[in-house]
């Protein structure tokens, strides 16, 4: 697997966070409450404009089925760069739009290695513009939700066995679901009609 550059973040981490750890610490039980994130950018044309990931401070964020279910800290929420032209050019005159999205798409079939685990992508997401918005109007509105399928501290499972998880297609009504319902019930990890949930 093609292991993408990680650099650490200097950014102090969020008050409320740190005391969410230190409850875990305290009960040995991870807290679902706490998200890890990162940002994505691309690295120089003499790198081959190589995905570079850094890692944010941790914050506290709404729990959802997915997190109480397999561990907050079994996911990771990617930002990634805008896609305008000002932007690339900033990396690279020569970077181009269709260049950068091809190099996204390596980057969805390889993954990526950091904290000790294997992580892969699971869902594509895209961001009302307001909650990206910067001053001059232009960032990222996408980010990449990406699953620990190996590693230090959890048993495997792969990004396909997340989705027969959470899709059980042994249930009629499932199969029956329109395109638009699927992509909706995996954006916002609500229960599937169920028989029996799969597991790794």
């Amino acid at each position: 697997m093609k292991t993408s550059s990680v650099q650490q973040t200097p950014e102090k981490i969020n008050t409320n966070a740190w005391n969410k750890l230190k409850d875990a610490a305290q009960s040995g039980k991870w807290v679902n409450e706490v998200q890890l994130s990162a940002k994505l950018r691309f690295g120089s044309k003499s790198e081959g404009y190589a995905p570079k990931i850094s890692l944010e401070p941790l914050r506290v964020e709404k729990s959802n089925q997915y997190w109480r279910s397999w561990g907050s800290h079994r996911f990771m929420t990617v930002r990634l760069p805008s896609l305008d032209k000002e932007a690339l050019s900033k990396t690279d005159p020569a970077l181009t739009a269709d260049k950068a999205i091809e190099i996204l798409k390596t980057f969805r079939t390889t993954g990526l290695k950091t904290l000790d685990r294997v992580w892969e992508v699971y869902y594509f997401r895209e961001h009302a513009n307001k909650e990206n918005a910067k001053p001059d109007g232009k960032w990222q509105n996408f980010s990449l939700i990406m699953f620990a399928v190996s590693g230090v501290g959890i048993s495997d499972c792969s990004v396909a066995n997340l989705l027969k998880w959470q899709i059980p297609w042994n249930v009629e009504k499932n199969r029956r679901m329109t395109e638009a319902k699927f992509w909706s019930r995996i954006a916002l990890g609500k229960k599937f009609s169920m028989l029996k949930r799969y597991r790794c």
